[in-house]
């Protein structure tokens, strides 16, 4: 029988947090996020990027964190691995270890608001 535990709300904005939850490979870890965040550059009030935790469609540079991952959404690194998250995600880490949280953007400097993000771990089970 599989045992389930639910985290948070998490903030998620302009930083990279850690959790301090250890992650074990073939867990079900369920991601779900709600609010925006306002990624800056805007001049003049003009180009304002803000989005939810589902980011958008442009195409993601290569100097982002996870730049195979949606640009300007939420992303989580467990067992050294990075994996989409977003509004509402479910991924299985192939590696155990501590649990990651942040927007694939490349500079967290200039972001404000934030996400509120949930974490719910299913075990693997017996």
């Amino acid at each position: 029988m599989s045992a389930s535990t639910t985290y948070g709300p998490l903030s998620v904005g302009n930083k990279e947090i850690n959790t301090e939850l250890t992650i074990q490979a073939g867990s079900k870890v369920r991601i779900q996020a709600s609010g925006t965040v306002d990624f800056g550059g805007a001049f003049l009030g003009m180009g304002q990027v803000i989005r939810d935790a589902d980011g958008d469609d442009w195409s993601t540079p290569s100097d982002y964190p996870a730049p195979d991952l949606r640009k300007n959404s939420l992303i989580c690194k467990g067992g050294g691995q990075w994996y989409q998250g977003g509004t509402d995600k479910t991924f299985v880490p192939t590696q155990s270890g501590e649990l990651l949280l942040r927007s694939n953007d490349k500079d967290l400097a200039d972001n404000s608001r934030g996400w509120e993000v949930r974490v719910t771990v299913t075990s693997a089970g017996t």
